[in-house]
Parts: C-alpha cells; structure tokens; sequence
C-alpha cells in the first residue's frame, strides 16, 4: 500500500457524496461469527437480500451458515467474492483490524460496501479509505444502525429543526469483557471506545444534524490506557449542540443496557433501551413504547433498496469520516490530556500499531 503525499480531511462536508446507480443488489460477506449468525444475517434475510456467497478463514462456520440461511456458496478465500462480477455488495463482519483494508480492497474491486463498526481502529487507515471511496464513486455504509430505530426516527420528527442547538446525554452500561478478550487488543479490536462508541456518536450527530468539531474524554482509573472501557466522552457540535456519552463497563447486568436524554426548548426526550420513548413538554406526546428494536432489519432494507435501485447515501461518508475521526480523537484526547479537534484527524501524524 502506498500513501497519498497529502490529502486534507479540513471540511469534510465538502468531500463528493455520488448518487449511485441501481445495481442487481447481490450481495457477499466475509465473517461468520456470532454477530453474523445473530444479527446480520437474519437482518439481511428480513430485508429481502439475495446473499450469494459467505465466507470465513477457517471455512466450517461459513459452511455451516450457507446451508442454514440458504446461501448458494462458501468459501475461505475471500477475493473470490471480490471478483464476481454478480455480487454488487460487500459486506464486513470480520475483526476490527481488518475493516479498513478489506473496505479500501472493496471500493478498487469496484463492490459497493457495508462494514461493521468501527471502520478503521488506527488514524494512518483514513487517507487510504478517502482515497478509495472517492476514487471508487461507490457506497460505503458502516453498521450504525440505532438511527435506524423507529424509536430514534420518532425523537428526530419531535425535535424538528436541526438548527436549533441541542444537548444529548447517553449513558451505555455496557458490561464486563475478560480483559484477554481481543476486543481488549489495541493493535486487533481497537479497544471498546473505538469499537463501539462509535455507534453512539453516529446517534448524535444524527439527532443533531451537525458534524463534531471537538472532543474530549476522561476514563477511569489512575493511569487508563486507549482501551479503557469506563469512559466519559464529551462532544462540540458545530452547531453549538453537544453530547455526553457515559460507556461504563462495570455497572449491574440487572441495569437496562442504553438510556438516551435530550434537551431542547424547554422539552426532554427520555428513550429507555430502545423500548419506551417518554416526552415532557411536547404537546401532542408523552410516550411511544414497543418490542426492543435498534434499527438493524430497517437498516439492511433501506441499503439493499437503495444499492436496487439508486440513490443517495443513507448515511453521508463525511459523517462516517467525521465519527471515525471522532473515537480516534478522543483517544488523542487520552494520551494528551486535553480537548482535540476533530477535523484533520489522521492526516497529520502517523500511528503504529502496538
């Protein structure tokens, strides 16, 4: 791989954002984890997509997924996948450490793409991933699907306009992982504030309609590392809007999982697990509640109808830029002790694994 001599990520709303062309919308996938099993194949299933190649680097569990999902083929070599010409989408559910590379190699093979979070887990992956998708004109989605929610979707029709600056707290307690596990390894599955994080920032950016300018992050402990997973993160919205977003791994299982507050105009938006929405000072409303849903089967139905049939992007590169940028800020923010600027993030400074 070789790096662009210079590239700038100053004003990344600038960055082109292509109406795509409808395609058969075909699609392969590479990872046949337990998240495939769970969520992303019976995701894809309920949205109508046509799945014609899985494959995994031992080869069994994808096996065993294509008969249980009625998948035509499985394979361990997945640049067979790359160079079908029928297959339209590529779509990630591999470890973090190999997101960005397998989304840069998608994007030169001409595959629209969906990518787990996070899409890249070191600042040194971004300029090779810009130049990819802009080069490419294609689709890259990352797997940020609690915008998707219906309960998300109803809080940003209360909220109305997105100009008027807003303030978003979340509290994710997110529970204990053996700290063997490779979500732990930097140089592997980044940490737990790059790997999931990010799905909260998405969130409120989405509810904000702004991009982050700014972050900073205070973890627990006396001298926390990049993989702390008890953090607080703190947000500036270009808007004047910010966010709070409490991840704490060491809170009780009998807790519920995610609590979402929202202030605005003497009004409060209180979304409790994805299961009950209470609103305060909204006439008209106090609440909408429902089975759990955090937005993934409407999350595939809307990226399998627009790679059909066309269109813009569901969610703007710019945006999956500007939330990468972001959890790779804050843990900038870690290692200097200060507030970072989001903007550029990647472009100026080189990262090693370690």
């Amino acid at each position: 791989m070789t790096y662009p001599d210079a590239v700038s990520l100053t004003g990344l709303i600038r960055l082109n954002d292509y109406r795509y062309k409808q395609t058969p919308g075909t699609i392969g996938i590479i990872g046949a984890g337990n998240f495939t099993s769970s969520i992303l194949l019976p995701a894809l299933k309920s949205a109508g997509g046509t799945l014609k190649t899985i494959a995994s680097a031992g080869g069994l569990n994808a096996a065993i997924l294509a008969k249980k999902y009625s998948i035509g083929q499985s394979t361990t070599d997945y640049r067979q996948i790359l160079n079908d010409s029928d297959i339209d989408l590529f779509v990630i559910a591999t470890r973090h450490d190999s997101h960005a590379r397998l989304t840069v190699e998608a994007l030169q093979a001409g595959k629209h793409v969906f990518v787990e979070k996070p899409l890249a887990i070191y600042t040194d992956e971004l300029p090779l991933l810009i130049s990819a998708q802009q080069a490419s004109g294609k689709l890259v989605m990352v797997g940020f699907n609690r915008r998707f929610s219906p309960f998300t979707q109803k809080m940003k029709k209360l909220l109305g306009s997105p100009e008027i600056a807003i303030n978003v707290v979340i509290t994710i307690n997110a529970g204990f992982i053996p700290t063997n596990s490779w979500v732990h390894n930097r140089a592997v599955g980044g940490g737990r504030i790059l790997g999931e994080v990010g799905h909260f920032i998405d969130l409120i950016t989405y509810l904000t309609g702004s991009f982050v300018r700014s972050v900073c992050i205070n973890a627990m402990g006396q001298l926390p590392t990049e993989t702390s997973d008890s953090a607080s993160l703190l947000l500036r919205y270009e808007n004047g809007s910010t966010g709070v977003i409490n991840y704490f791994s060491n809170g009780s299982n009998a807790y519920p999982k995610e609590r979402i507050e929202v202030y605005s105009q003497e009004r409060t938006l209180i979304l409790d697990n994805f299961r009950q929405l209470t609103g305060y000072g909204f006439k008209g409303f106090s609440r909408f509640s429902g089975r759990q849903d955090k937005g993934h089967t409407e999350q595939m139905k809307r990226l399998i109808e627009q790679v059909r049939n066309g269109g813009n992007s569901l969610i703007p590169f710019a945006e999956l830029m500007n939330t990468t940028q972001t959890t790779l800020g804050a843990l900038q923010s870690l290692r200097e002790n200060r507030w970072i600027d989001v903007a550029g993030i990647g472009l100026s400074q080189t990262e090693a694994p370690v």
